[in-house]
C-alpha cells in the first residue's frame, strides 16, 4: 500500500516539475556540445575543444550541486498555492517531504550523469586521448557524480531548513521575516566556520576516505574540475557519511517540522 502511494506521489512530482527538467537537459546539451565553439569565437580563447569542454561542463556540473535546491523549492512553490491538499492529505508532512526529496535527488543523479554522457560524446569527436584505461576514466565520472549528488543532498537540507524559518517567520512577523532568517544563518554559520577552522571537519574526512580509482591525472592542470569534486579521488569518508548524513537528516526533520507549523497556522 505504502509503495503504492510512494509511486503516486512520485508521479505528481514528475508531472509537476518535467517541463522544466526537459528544459534543463535541452540546455546541458547546448552549454556541453556548443559552449567550446562559442566560448573560443566570443572570448579567442585557443580552440581545444575537449579542454574546453571539460571547463566548461566542469563548471556546469558544479553548478549541479544546486539543482536539487532548485527542484525541490519550484515544487514545494507549486504545491504552497493549494495548503489545504496536505490540510486534508492521509500522507505525513515528513513523508511529503520526504518524497519530494527523494525526487529532487533522483532528477539531480539523472541530469548529471546526461552531462557526463555528453562530455564522453565529446571526448570521442575530439581528438582527445587518454592516459587511463576506459574503466579508470568510467570510474572517475561516477565518484564525481556520487560526489556530486552528496553535496547537493546536504545543501538542499541546509536550504530547506532555512527557508522552513524563514515561513514561520513571516507568518508571524511578515516583512521583517527575512531579516531574522539572514541574520540566523549567519550566525549558524559563524558557529560553522569556528568548528572549521578548529580542525572539526577535516578530521571528520580522514575518517576511512572513500575512493574507487587512484588515477593519476586528478592532479592535472587542465583537470582541475576533478582536484575539485573529488580531491585525489577521495569521493566521501566513512566519517563524513555519518556526520553530514546526520545533520542531513536531522535539518530535513527540523526543517519538515518548522513547515507543518507554518502550513497549519
Amino acid at each position: 500500500m505504502k509503495a503504492t502511494r510512494w509511486k503516486g506521489l512520485l508521479k505528481k512530482e514528475w508531472v509537476l516539475m518535467k517541463s522544466g527538467i526537459l528544459i534543463y537537459t535541452l540546455i546541458t546539451m547546448i552549454v556541453v556540445l556548443a559552449g567550446p565553439t562559442f566560448v573560443h569565437y566570443l572570448f579567442g580563447v585557443p580552440i581545444n575543444f575537449f579542454e574546453n569542454t571539460m571547463v566548461i561542463a566542469g563548471l556546469w556540473l558544479v553548478f549541479g550541486t544546486l539543482m536539487n535546491c532548485g527542484i525541490i523549492f519550484s515544487s514545494l512553490g507549486k504545491e504552497m498555492k493549494q495548503p489545504h491538499i496536505w490540510l486534508h492529505s492521509p500522507v505525513s508532512m515528513l513523508e511529503f517531504v520526504t518524497v519530494k526529496a527523494v525526487f529532487s535527488t533522483l532528477v539531480t543523479i539523472c541530469l548529471t550523469a546526461w552531462c557526463q554522457i555528453l562530455i564522453v560524446v565529446q571526448f570521442f569527436f575530439s581528438d582527445a586521448t587518454l592516459a587511463v584505461t576506459y574503466f579508470d576514466a568510467f570510474l572517475t565520472l561516477v565518484s564525481v557524480l556520487i560526489a556530486i549528488v552528496l553535496n547537493s543532498i546536504f545543501i538542499m537540507s541546509i536550504a530547506f531548513f532555512f527557508w522552513s524559518v524563514y515561513q514561520v517567520c513571516r507568518s508571524r512577523i511578515g516583512g521583517i521575516a527575512i531579516l531574522v532568517a539572514i541574520g540566523f544563518f549567519f550566525v549558524a554559520s559563524y558557529v560553522w566556520e569556528k568548528f572549521r577552522v578548529a580542525g572539526l571537519f577535516h578530521a571528520v574526512r580522514e575518517i576511512g576516505p572513500i575512493k574507487l580509482t587512484k588515477t593519476t591525472f586528478y592532479n592535472e592542470s587542465t583537470s582541475y574540475f576533478f582536484t575539485g569534486i573529488v580531491p585525489e579521488g577521495v569521493i566521501t569518508s566513512v566519517g563524513s557519511l555519518v556526520f553530514y548524513g546526520f545533520i542531513t537528516l536531522a535539518l530535513l526533520w527540523l526543517g519538515t517540522l518548522l513547515f507543518e507549523k507554518k502550513v497549519r497556522l
